[in-house]
């Protein structure tokens, strides 16, 4: 069983309080005693408060402030612009993605002054 850097911690981790325990009551510790440990919990960072989500075969924005004039660019890996919506004033947008064929693409949302606000990655199956 390989184990990535968060789990080998939590193992280790879980394994000293065992043998401190053990001690304690005079007793060993082992790794078999550690069954199966829990990946660690995902931390997600989002200081400018978009969020995506893919149902179906749409494509909602949220956003944590109403925004105004906002411009939604979705991208292929190769760097080709593929659509462009306008939102003038709004707390979420959506995007029909019907025409995508399935696979991984960046949704670039800036101001209309140009100014990046969020470059997110989403996929459709």
């Amino acid at each position: 069983m390989k184990l990535n850097k968060p789990s080998l911690v939590m193992v280790l981790l879980l394994f000293s309080v065992m043998a401190m325990q053990a001690q304690k009551g005079g007793e060993t510790a082992s790794l078999e005693a550690v069954e199966k440990v829990s990946p660690a919990p995902k931390i997600e960072y989002n200081p400018s408060g978009v969020n995506l989500e893919v149902v179906d075969d749409k494509l909602l924005l949220y956003f944590k402030n109403r925004m105004s004039n906002l411009r939604c660019e979705v991208i292929n890996k190769k760097g080709e612009l593929l659509m462009v919506t306008r939102a003038k004033s709004s707390q979420y947008s959506t995007l029909n993605i019907s025409g995508l064929d399935s696979g991984t693409y960046f949704v670039r949302v800036r101001f209309y002054d140009g100014t990046l606000k969020e470059f997110l990655k989403f996929s459709k199956k």
